[in-house]
């Protein structure tokens, strides 16, 4: 059997399952940095992998996606509030699924969520104090966003309740992932008190809103999921709870975080924040950005490319558990074997972008954009499992940051860089703060 290289490990790896769970990003950048773009690695009873190099990530995430079903830990942890989602469910489920939550994200439903992203930005700037937390702020502000578009409902009141058990499961989920024991649900811990209160709320929230659309049908992301159909008929109810629940946690935590980056790093990089509010004086003038101004803000658009870049918002692609013995990079891969591939890694490398560490938009210019190797940027992942929410997105943070700049000059309230928290989503460890 021909294996990658990789550190020697004690206890039958034991020791990296506990530098792994404690310190994802720092324990893959240093195997990276020992032992190249392939390493491989004993976690107690299962052989690990990673992988950097994007053609090695493009057998990963298109050759062999079929045999590479998301690590079934890992889903039975997200299973206990997401469900049988996309996110989660496989083969013949997953494509159904796939299938009939597309055409919500089609060009004509997208462009008629964006007055819901731009009036929800101009109502959140308007009670705007003179200094304002970025990430309480985009969080909630992406949170009413979604709520408006997924579920045609507002959910303003409620919107820090929601906020706390979304941060609560991710809290879980990070907790749970990486451990040998789930306590049971019968166990009256201040674990399983948070999760199943965070659980309760978020499930009740979903049901009352399907409940509504079922008997009032609207324009909005939930009544297509109730409507769409295919020659085995409709979704049940149940599998639409599930595709809503997993749209909503994915769709507005990770574009906060996005949002975050991107505001820190215009703050760091006064001249590119210059070049972007001439784009948008230029384009906009003094109306309101629309669905027809997506494509005319070019700049803007790099802008968030970059910052996804060097920011994703999930460092990573799920990890990945073979059905089967593959060969990956040349490499034996065994059967039951766990993989891993890092965007945050592989987009930093000075192979694929010269000086990683700069704030360059202008590597996503349409000459310089097509130099970037297949594989070699992935925020989103890709290959058939990439995100169905990709667009929604880029369209949201396009039009939220139109807004915010038309409007003023948020300027970041600390010396020095933000370290970070990795969790479900990418933050910044210390509260940033902004004048307004």
């Amino acid at each position: 059997m021909t294996l990658p290289p990789g550190p020697y490990s004690f206890l039958l790896g034991l020791d990296n399952v506990s530098k792994f769970s404690s310190d994802i990003l720092g324990f893959s950048l240093k195997q990276k940095q020992e032992f190249g773009d392939c390493v491989s690695f004993r976690m107690g009873p299962f052989r690990g992998f990673f992988f950097f190099h994007p053609d090695q990530i493009k057998e990963i995430l298109l050759t062999h996606w079929q045999k590479l079903p998301k690590m079934e830990r890992n889903v039975r942890v997200l299973r206990q509030w997401d469900g049988n989602g996309l996110l989660l469910s496989e083969g013949k489920f997953w494509q159904r699924q796939h299938r009939l939550v597309k055409p919500a994200f089609s060009p004509n439903i997208l462009a008629s969520y964006c007055d819901i992203f731009v009036n929800r930005t101009k109502a959140k700037i308007s009670k705007w104090d003179k200094v304002i937390d970025m990430d309480e702020q985009m969080t909630s502000l992406t949170l009413e966003i979604i709520c408006e578009s997924i579920f045609g409902g507002e959910v303003r009141e409620h919107t820090k309740e929601l906020g706390k058990a979304v941060h609560i499961l991710n809290d879980v989920a990070m907790k749970e992932m990486p451990s040998l024991f789930i306590p049971p649900r019968w166990l009256p811990t201040e674990h399983n008190r948070k999760k199943f209160w965070a659980m309760g709320l978020l499930d009740q929230t979903i049901k009352s809103f399907i409940e509504q659309k079922s008997k009032n049908p609207t324009n909005d992301l939930l009544s297509s999921l109730l409507n769409s159909t295919d020659e085995e008929g409709k979704m049940t109810l149940e599998q639409v709870r599930d595709e809503a629940m997993v749209l909503f946690l994915a769709g507005h935590d990770t574009t906060a975080a996005a949002l975050i980056w991107t505001f820190y790093l215009l703050s760091k990089n006064p001249e590119v924040e210059k070049k972007v509010i001439a784009e948008i004086n230029e384009v906009l003038g003094q109306r309101s950005a629309s669905f027809e101004d997506i494509s005319k803000l070019k700049y803007l658009r790099q802008v968030i490319l970059e910052s996804l870049r060097l920011y994703p918002p999930a460092i990573g692609t799920f990890a990945r558990e073979a059905s089967e013995d593959l060969t990956i990079g040349g490499y034996d891969v065994p059967k039951k074997s766990i993989i891993w591939t890092f965007s945050f890694i592989t987009q930093r490398d000075e192979r694929w972008y010269p000086n990683p560490l700069l704030f360059d938009p202008d590597r996503f210019s349409p000459e310089r954009e097509r130099l970037i190797p297949q594989f070699g940027y992935f925020p989103f992942g890709g290959g058939p499992r990439a995100c169905i929410g990709k667009d929604f997105a880029i369209t949201e943070m396009i039009l939220v940051i139109a807004t915010i700049l038309q409007n003023c000059r948020p300027k970041l309230q600390m010396d020095g860089d933000a370290s970070l928290r990795v969790g479900f989503s990418l933050r910044p460890a210390e509260k940033l703060m902004f004048s307004i």
